[in-house]
């Protein structure tokens, strides 16, 4: 069997780093289920669906972003 060695550039990794940080976080990925589900939502609408303040649920589409 041959083995093929594969590397990532610097940046690619961190790119993939930053991917798993984003979805990583359970209240990230509840945002993401109910912007799949209804697309495009302000932001009040994601405050009393996960339950948290503004800043809150902005810092958390920042990470997203």
């Amino acid at each position: 069997m041959l083995v093929r060695e594969h590397t990532l550039s610097i940046n690619a990794l961190q790119d993939l780093a930053a991917f798993g940080h984003a979805l990583g976080d359970e209240t990230r990925l509840r945002i993401l289920s109910v912007l799949l589900e209804r697309g495009e939502t302000c932001v009040c609408e994601l405050m009393e669906t996960v339950g948290m303040t503004q800043s809150n649920v902005s810092f958390h589409l920042t990470v997203l972003k």
